[in-house]
């Protein structure tokens, strides 16, 4: 049931129907928890999420509404950033959108902007349903506005890269002065830095972020995983299948058209990686493939386009085929051979840092205040302590990443609240 009803609901919003009437065609059931988690009260804070609806984006966001609730006006702005040329492209576009859509329910449906970057050359418009017929950007800021009006402030969610976007939404606050200087004190910034997010977001969106968290009178908080891990000393802290083990079963129990829309997308997003003729598919510091091992792997190819899942399997079943497969394309061969719902941890961990500050303040270290650093070259991002940067920021980071149960506390943190918002069944 629930595959033809995502494999629907995917046709039609590719034929430019609206993601509301897809899911319909589909029967493909929302969950409510957000919607009823984040109707206006008329006081509270406004969230803004900037994402590019990877997994990791979709359970933060989901997670910090539930999470947040008691302190939130309405329900949050959602801005997504797509990419048409390369990273949304062949259906990944749309089987996001549907994934995202079956998680977070009506919220997302009613409140998604899409946007794509501010160079239009690189970046081209997304297709309808949601090609844009006015300035998106400007209506997420007019959106937020209009609820932080009288409100408490506003918090800025930044998960996904720039693109110019970031720059693009400050200079629309900035039109207003009095605006403007109505916010001064009351914004609040989380990003999460690591090297895709920083390459791809602008100079001007450094600075412009740099910027929000000045004018908002507080560090901005700058996620980084290595830094957060203290350099991966927590195996279990390494992504989403080794912190959540066994967890596309506990999502297939609680939503299973969630699970299945994941898996679609996890098909086109995580295929096109490990591709017959990816570039990258080899380790450059192994041998090249033998002739009979050439042979070996021609066949399995063949696989690729009809059956995703028994290609990856045959592919790590060949022992010389396997051992000469890059690492890093290794667990997304394992990943799709499993059958495994996973992906980087990443923005999760702007859930899971304030989780921990509320209920474990001792575990997380907050208190280290510095000039922020970027490499725009690198993607890299740092804190000076007591140096001058583009602004205040601190980098949390675990005060004890090897405490023995610190992976099962933040599997039930993370898990829980994630079920608490997808369920539908």
């Amino acid at each position: 049931m629930a595959i033809k009803a995502v494999t629907d609901a995917l046709l039609a919003l590719e034929s430019g129907v609206p993601l509301a009437d897809c899911l319909k065609v589909g029967g493909v059931p929302l969950p409510t928890a957000i919607d009823t988690a984040n109707t206006a009260t008329g006081e509270g804070r406004v969230a803004i999420f900037y994402t590019d609806l990877e997994p990791d984006d979709i359970i933060a966001i989901g997670c910090l509404c539930k999470m947040l609730a008691p302190t939130m006006a309405g329900p949050p702005v959602i801005v997504y950033t797509v990419d048409m040329e390369e990273k949304d492209a062949g259906g990944v576009y749309s089987a996001k959108l549907v994934m995202a859509a079956s998680a977070l329910g009506q919220t997302l449906i009613d409140q998604i902007i899409v946007v794509s970057g501010v160079d239009k050359d690189r970046f081209p418009e997304p297709p309808p349903p949601y090609a844009p017929t006015e300035d998106m950007l400007r209506v997420a800021v007019t959106r937020t506005l209009q609820r932080a009006g009288g409100k408490d402030g506003i918090d800025i969610y930044q998960l996904a890269p720039g693109r110019g976007n970031i720059a693009g939404m400050f200079d629309i606050f900035k039109e207003n002065d009095a605006t403007w200087e109505s916010l001064k004190g009351r914004i609040r910034v989380s990003a999460y830095t690591g090297g895709f997010n920083m390459l791809y977001s602008t100079p001007e969106d450094h600075d412009r972020l740099a910027a929000f968290a000045t004018h908002g009178g507080q560090p901005l908080r700058d996620l980084a995983h290595f830094k957060f891990t203290a350099g991966r000393a927590n195996s279990r802290l390494n992504d989403l299948h080794t912190l959540l083990p066994n967890f596309s079963q506990t999502v297939g129990q609680a939503n299973p058209y969630l699970q299945e829309a994941w898996s679609q997308f996890s098909a086109r997003h995580n295929g096109k990686l490990i591709r017959p003729d990816h570039p990258k598919l080899w380790d450059p510091k192994k041998e090249p493939l033998t002739s009979e091992e050439q042979v070996r792997f021609a066949s399995i190819a063949l696989e690729f386009d009809t059956d995703l899942k028994r290609y990856s399997q045959r592919t790590r079943e060949d022992a010389g085929v396997w051992d000469k497969v890059a690492g890093y394309k290794q667990n997304t061969f394992n990943g799709l051979a499993d059958g495994a719902l996973g992906g980087p941890l990443c923005d999760c961990l702007i859930f899971l840092t304030m989780w921990l500050e509320q209920t474990s303040p001792e575990a997380v270290v907050l208190n280290e205040v510095g000039g922020w650093e970027v490499d725009a070259d690198k993607g890299f991002t740092r804190v000076l302590i007591g140096e001058k940067g583009l602004c205040d920021c601190v980098q949390p980071y675990l005060a004890d990443p090897k405490k023995e149960v610190l992976g099962e506390t933040l599997d039930e943190a993370l898990r829980g609240t994630a079920i608490a918002v997808i369920s539908c069944c």
